[in-house]
């Protein structure tokens, strides 16, 4: 599966919980645990519960033009 959400703002991983928080709103992560600090599961951590094998690439551009 591809999708592409709307530029944020983040660093480091961040876009890791912008496709988990996406994932979890349209349904794929029906059981995904919720903190009482208002965090929520990492991504990597629900797949390694879960035993889904989690795999992913992030690649930096130079000008945003070339998102």
């Amino acid at each position: 599966m591809i999708h592409k959400t709307a530029e944020k703002y983040g660093y480091d991983d961040h876009y890791l919980d912008i496709a988990g928080d996406w994932l979890e709103t349209n349904g794929f992560l029906p059981d995904r645990e919720h903190h009482e600090n208002g965090s929520k599961e990492a991504l990597w951590l629900y797949c390694e519960r879960k035993g889904i094998t989690f795999e992913y690439r992030g690649f930096d551009v130079s000008r945003e033009r070339d998102l």
